[in-house]
């Protein structure tokens, strides 16, 4: 008899015990300063899935067995040992994990990824980061990435309560480098996406400064809208125009670090958003600051 059990505070797992009651899903959680680190061993099958609460990014990475990742029954990947999928918490995401796997699971919050994205790149984090996409780890990575989660654990368990804080602050930050870095050379990010997404999103970049609709994508994507929303949720997990804004709101945050534009109305207008209003507050719930202070910080520095 499967039933759910809570597992990391964004999925709920189905299945975690068999029959008589034994669980079949261990998992040994490690918290560090805003992120968490999750060791899990199944002997059964289990089913994970998303709650779709809160902005989380879940870096999967699979020792043994095998894990298939999902977006409301279709299945998009299925990793062997040595892979990585990184996962939002989106409602309709499930990982099912097959019996005897051995996986580690890295959950960060999208601040805490934004901000040590853009620190160290000096680049606006690009929406396309936290959705679904799937990559390979260069050679030894797995291995290297899995010795420093577990020393990461073992020192902050162990450390005194004065030392504990500062410890969990440096692990974090250096587990969170290390992930960006440990792609192996020249590996695209997108690999494996159907060409009419990228038909879609190369149209989208083109345009960040015109009026498009859904319709003048779909006829670049060569597709109906219908099959681009379908193909949008399944491989970007939102909305094919959803996409197309944070692309607008990159170029936005990117046009400011240059130092090309001084005002909120201006760069509003050149990005095509219908109000100064509405774009800053989406400026805002993407990058934790308004276009003004923005403005204001980058006029300052330079």
């Amino acid at each position: 008899m499967a039933v759910e059990a809570q597992f990391e505070g964004n999925w709920v797992s189905g299945g975690a015990h068999d029959s008589n009651g034994s669980g079949i899903l261990s998992c040994d959680v490690c918290n560090l300063t805003q992120t968490s680190i999750t060791y899990a061993e199944n002997i059964g099958y289990v089913e994970i899935t998303a709650c779709g609460q809160t902005e989380m990014l879940n870096v999967v990475i699979l020792m043994n067995g095998a894990l298939t990742v999902c977006f409301n029954e279709d299945v998009l990947h299925t990793l062997a040992p040595g892979n990585a999928a990184c996962l939002p918490n989106h409602a309709g995401m499930k990982i099912k994990i097959h019996p005897g796997s051995r996986w580690i699971n890295f959950t960060i919050p999208i601040n805490a990824l934004r901000k040590t994205f853009e620190e160290w790149t000096q680049k606006p984090l690009p929406r396309e980061l936290y959705v679904p996409y799937f990559y390979t780890f260069s050679k030894n990575t797995v291995l290297e990435l899995g010795q420093t989660f577990q020393q990461a654990c073992n020192e902050v368990r162990n450390a005194q309560r004065a030392e504990r804080k500062a410890l969990a602050d440096v692990y974090e930050r250096l587990l969170l480098i290390k992930l960006f870095a440990s792609r192996s050379d020249g590996e695209d990010i997108d690999a494996g996406l159907p060409p009419s997404v990228e038909r879609a999103e190369t149209f989208m970049r083109a345009n960040l400064c015109n009026p498009i609709t859904i319709h003048d994508v779909a006829t670049a994507a060569r597709c109906s809208p219908r099959t681009l929303q379908r193909l949008f949720m399944k491989y970007r997990g939102t909305h094919p125009m959803n996409t197309f804004r944070y692309q607008r709101l990159s170029a936005a945050y990117e046009a400011i670090m240059r130092g090309e534009l001084y005002s909120t109305a201006a760069i509003a207008g050149r990005f095509r958003f219908s109000s100064v209003s509405r774009f800053s507050a989406l400026f805002r719930e993407a990058y934790g600051t308004t276009p003004s202070e923005m403005i204001r910080f980058y006029r300052t520095r330079n």
